[in-house]
């Protein structure tokens, strides 16, 4: 915006690969400084002139640049796919479970780090399951009462209503791991059984597709009008 505003007349970047990693990215940017007459300013690495020399460099390293940020995009995601493949949680931990560790010290790579019940809040996700699969709550009101007792997220905060419906629709509880085209059997320790997890999904079906009536407000029509 500075720039077509013709508010600078300068902009200096580390290296390249501060300015852009995509070559469309950079191109247009190249063209929009360009044509405002500002002047690209590269502290380190290639010349950043407009001479057909520079231009050219300027080029290749912005293809380099790309092929560097997607070359580590893939290998991160293979890395994630191997773990979550050999039936470990990838990223971070829901809520019930904690990230850590693994004690032993001889375990495979992908198997450096694991998820364990949590020692303050896995016992209450238990709870929660159990209380609803009893259909004596609704979610909201299950949602106070579990934070009464200490249920909250990972961050230390109240369970948002959808945060709960979510975790009641999740099969990492039972031990495990769904991950893009992955569904298998994980290493973590389930915090519930089957038949608790197949009562809470029949009881979220009954309850209107999945739906909580309840609303900060109450209008006239709730409950029969939806956006």
């Amino acid at each position: 915006e500075m720039a077509k505003k013709r508010e600078i007349s300068t902009l200096y970047v580390t290296h390249s690969d501060r300015f852009a990693r995509n070559t469309g990215d950079h191109a247009y940017l190249r063209h929009l400084f360009r044509s405002n007459n500002v002047t690209l300013k590269y502290l380190n690495g290639q010349n950043s002139g407009n001479d057909a020399t520079s231009t050219m460099a300027d080029n290749m390293f912005a293809a380099i640049n790309q092929f560097h940020s997607d070359t580590t995009r893939e290998k991160t995601r293979q890395a994630i796919d191997a773990k979550a493949s050999a039936g470990y949680f990838p990223t971070a931990a829901p809520v019930g479970y904690q990230n850590t560790l693994n004690p032993d010290k001889f375990c495979e790579k992908v198997a450096t780090k694991i998820i364990i019940p949590h020692p303050r809040t896995g016992h209450l996700v238990t709870e929660a399951f159990k209380l609803f699969a009893s259909g004596e709550h609704n979610v909201f009101k299950l949602n106070t009462l579990m934070f009464e007792k200490g249920l909250v997220s990972n961050s230390g905060k109240k369970l948002a209503p959808s945060m709960m419906y979510n975790m009641f629709r999740n099969r990492i509880y039972l031990g495990e791991i769904h991950w893009r085209d992955i569904h298998i059997q994980g290493m973590h320790t389930p915090l519930i059984d089957e038949e608790t997890f197949n009562r809470v999904q029949s009881i979220l079906a009954d309850h209107g597709d999945n739906r909580c009536r309840r609303r900060k407000f109450f209008w006239l029509l709730a409950g029969y009008l939806f956006c």
